[in-house]
Parts: structure tokens; C-alpha cells; sequence
């Protein structure tokens, strides 16, 4: 039973729950990949008996319906140094924890925070706001960071036990949490990752000739799509490994590379693809894709390429399938719940460029079933992962640890 069936049979009527303020503690916001979480998120958490207040960095831009956006979080990203930038997001979790007081004086308050930035701050922060009486949530979106934290990684098993609760995404986050923290961890609760059938307007429905025609392309020309932050552990390198076995069965293949390295370093990718004498056949764009290129982007392309080595869960998926494209996936982590094997894509053992070439060829020189394919993937995501059920459910998580602390 999965926790959507769970939810149903319980029948709790969210709105008879007492009021609530939440606090949605996210600094990346409109800084990075978070954005369209954030906004899904908290427009379907408004739309419970709740009192949203989203919290988050200033380079968060963005018009909100039912609920308040306010940045604390000033100045905290750029080419300053880290001691400045990490002041000022000390500054901001004052801020923070000033107004939770405020409000918590007079109305019941749960703070929930979307990722780790700064272990040793968020320490101080949760055990003064837990001092307060109000509970805190994490959602640890990615357990361990891919960023480099080996000065502070050791702290994350110590802060994540003082949440009150945390929810994870995946199978594979909640089975790397119970390993990380035992018997002293606090409730883990498997709440899967939202659609984003709803996040992009119209850019769904654009044609896919115009968008071929924005970069170029020949309107029949076979095209993959590799878009996000480029890390070592997306597997780009393999994709680029497969190009040659797919220019094998499919010569006029095109892959599209879009994102930004995370150490800004292409040269690995650089000279791969001209040591395997594709470049022609590869096009790259090494920076962060603005969300109003997305659309462009997957409609323009009839697969995505998922390579991934390592993952927890992944938007770029949700989004292929928002644009009804289907997929080619590495068979790890969160994946193998966010794809449907010959039905929403293809799964693949990972780091394997033969099985990435194959599941690549597939796609391509069968147009009409990739095509069904993408078609089931944005049916099957709206109805598996849905934003309102999602929020029902974490707004009885709310209750839940609100009520342990009262």
C-alpha cells in the first residue's frame, strides 16, 4: 500500500485540524533548481487549513496566490567571500527566528526547512526555535549534499536527530537515513516529489517544429536532451560514451548538453566528445538554463537522457514528463519510482553506455510509441504524484509533530 492509498483510508478531514502557521524554509528559491518545488509546493500546502509563509532568498522572484513570499535571506549567493555571504545568512535565520516567535505567541507554528545549507547555523537555529515550543521538519532532498561538505558532514547525523520529522522523497533517502541515524532517529515519513504537469503555462502545447526552429534543427532531426546541473554523479560522461553506437543506427542523431558544470570545469566532456569525433553531432550549452527556455528545450527534443550514477529523486524527470517526453534512465536511486519501465521511458543499469546507446536507438527509430510513451508519463506522474494529496499528508505531519511538543 503506498501512501497515497494510506492517506485515503484514513479519511482525516484536514480542515477540521486548528489553523496553523508554516514557515517555508527554503534560501535557494529562485537561486536555483528549487524554484518550481517551491512554488507547486506551497501554492497546494496554501490550499490546506494552513497559513503559508515562504521563506527564502531575494533573488527569488515570483507572483504567489494564497500565500506570502518573503525574503529574509539577502545577498547570500555571488562572488563574495563565504564569511560575508554566511553572515548574511546567519542574519537571515535571526530574521526567521524572530518572526516565528512573533507569531507563535498568538497562533500554533511549524517550521519547515527544504535542504541543508549550513549545518552548524541550521543547529543553532533549530534548537533556539525548538526552545520556542515550535516544531521543526526538514526535507533533506539530497541526505548526503554532492556539494563538498567533508568539514561539516560529520554534523549532519547530529542535526538531522533534532528535527521533529523528516520526509524524504524516495525509497532510497529513507533507507540512507534509518542507516544513518538508527535507533535515535525521529520519525521518516515517504512522501514522493510532486508533477510539474501544471508548473510551465502553455509551454507544453508549443509545437515541436517551433522549437526545433528556435535552435535550429531540422524538423525531423532525432534529438536528446541531457539539461540540469552537470555533476559527476548525472553520468554525462557515459551519455557521451553511448553517442557513438547510437550515431551507429541513428547517423543524424543530435544531443543536446544544457546546464552548469557545479565546479564550472567542461574539460572532461569537452575532450571526450572530440576524442570520439562527434562533435557534430553534439551540442552543448554550459550554463544554467533559465525556466523560460525549458519548454523550448523538451519540446524541441523527443527523449531525455537520465544517466544518473547517483540520485534521490529527480525534477528533470518530472519535467520530461510535463512536456510528454518520455525517458531513458538510469535504474538507481529515486529513479526506479519515477519511472515506469517500457511504459513512461527506459530503465538501464548505470554507468553502461552500450545500455544507454540501446535504449537511446529504441527511442529514436520508434517515434510513435516514444511518443505514447511521453503521453503516459505525464498522465501517470499527475495522478501518482499529486500535489494536493502530497500537502493533505504533510499538513498531518504538521499536526503530528505540533501536537508531540503541546
Amino acid at each position: 500500500m503506498d501512501i497515497f492509498q494510506k492517506y485515503q483510508t484514513r479519511k482525516k478531514d484536514i480542515h477540521s485540524l486548528p489553523r496553523m502557521y508554516v514557515f517555508g524554509f527554503d534560501p535557494i528559491g529562485g537561486h536555483g533548481a528549487m524554484y518550481l518545488f517551491d512554488l507547486a509546493f506551497y501554492k497546494a500546502l496554501a490550499e490546506q487549513n494552513v497559513k503559508v509563509i515562504w521563506a527564502t532568498c531575494d533573488e527569488t522572484q515570483a507572483t504567489v496566490d494564497g500565500y506570502e513570499l518573503w525574503t529574509p535571506f539577502r545577498n547570500i549567493y555571488g562572488k563574495e567571500s563565504m564569511w560575508r555571504r554566511g553572515i548574511r545568512y546567519a542574519q537571515g535565520l535571526w530574521a526567521l527566528f524572530q518572526r516565528v516567535r512573533q507569531i507563535g505567541r498568538q497562533q500554533p507554528v511549524v517550521v519547515h526547512q527544504q535542504f541543508v545549507t549550513i549545518p552548524f547555523l541550521e543547529l543553532l537555529f533549530v534548537l533556539s526555535i525548538q526552545r520556542l515550543g515550535v516544531p521543526c521538519v526538514l526535507s533533506p532532498h539530497d541526505v548526503v549534499p554532492y556539494v563538498d561538505v567533508s568539514k561539516s558532514r560529520w554534523l549532519l547525523p547530529r542535526l538531522y536527530r533534532q528535527y521533529d520529522a523528516l520526509i524524504v522523497h524516495s525509497k532510497i533517502a529513507e533507507e540512507e537515513l534509518r542507516e544513518m541515524l538508527g535507533e535515535n532517529s525521529p520519525p521518516i515519513y515517504l512522501l514522493p516529489h510532486g508533477h510539474y504537469n501544471d508548473s510551465h503555462g502553455d509551454g507544453p502545447y508549443i509545437e515541436k517544429s517551433k522549437a526545433r526552429l528556435y535552435f535550429g534543427l531540422l524538423a525531423a532531426q532525432p534529438t536528446i536532451l541531457f539539461l540540469g546541473q552537470v555533476k559527476k554523479e548525472k553520468g554525462l560522461e557515459y551519455l557521451i560514451r553511448a553517442m557513438p553506437a547510437v550515431l551507429e543506427h541513428v547517423p543524424n542523431a543530435l544531443l543536446l548538453i544544457a546546464g552548469r558544470p557545479l565546479h564550472n570545469d567542461i574539460t572532461i566532456y569537452e575532450t571526450l566528445i572530440d576524442e570520439l569525433n562527434i562533435r557534430a553531432s553534439v551540442r552543448t550549452r554550459w550554463e544554467y538554463i533559465p525556466d523560460e527556455e525549458l519548454p523550448l528545450y523538451y519540446r524541441a527534443t523527443d527523449v531525455v537522457a537520465l544517466p544518473y550514477t547517483r540520485v534521490y529523486q529527480s525534477g528533470v524527470c518530472l519535467t520530461a514528463y510535463a512536456f510528454r517526453r518520455p525517458v531513458v534512465a538510469s535504474a538507481v536511486g529515486g529513479l526506479k519510482e519515477q519511472v515506469l519501465d517500457g511504459e513512461t521511458g527506459y530503465l538501464v543499469p548505470p554507468s553502461d553506455p552500450t545500455a544507454i546507446a540501446n535504449a537511446l536507438v529504441k527511442s529514436l527509430r520508434q517515434p510513435d510509441l516514444a511518443e505514447a510513451m511521453g503521453e503516459r508519463g505525464h498522465t501517470w506522474a499527475g495522478e501518482k504524484f499529486d500535489w494536493g494529496i502530497i500537502a493533505a499528508r504533510t499538513v498531518e505531519v504538521y499536526q503530528e509533530v505540533w501536537t508531540k511538543r503541546h
